[in-house]
């Protein structure tokens, strides 16, 4: 799979979680995802921030003040997007285009984030989502050249 295949994925997949979401009731987007202390919303948030990253220098100092803690630093800005974001769906929809991504990820760790994530809004749903066709599955810890 090329790039400009990888970010077609990326952007469809923006797209299937936007229509995914819309359906939902405000009770549904106050559920438990699969990420162990996100809700719906929460994981909806997340994949509207990664084309909006702050840019490294930013991160870094982030990650310094959570004392190098990641996955605490991405669920409290996922919660805090999540809180000042009216519409979350509106964002996915404007955004699904972007191809830009966080200085600290390769493109296969953002095709991976975003498959892995629309599954953990939809199955705690009880929603299937198929997974799209993508060749060699994309691995995290892959880094591209």
């Amino acid at each position: 799979m090329d790039r400009d295949e990888k970010w077609t994925v990326i952007a469809e997949q923006r797209h299937v979680l936007a229509d995914l979401l819309a359906s939902l009731s405000p009770e549904q987007w106050e559920r438990p995802s699969l990420c162990d202390a996100w809700r719906i919303r929460d994981v909806a948030a997340h994949i509207a921030l990664t084309p909006q990253s702050p840019g490294l220098p930013r991160i870094v100092g982030m990650a310094v003040r959570a004392r190098g803690n990641f996955d605490g630093l991405n669920r409290d800005l996922a919660v805090r997007h999540a809180a000042r974001t009216p519409d979350l769906v509106a964002e996915l929809r404007a955004l699904a285009d972007s191809r830009s991504k966080p200085a600290i990820t390769t493109l296969d760790n953002l095709v991976f984030d975003t498959l892995v994530h629309i599954q953990d809004v939809a199955r705690p749903l009880g929603l299937t989502v198929p997974m799209p066709p993508i060749g060699n599955p994309p691995l995290p810890w892959r880094h591209e050249l």
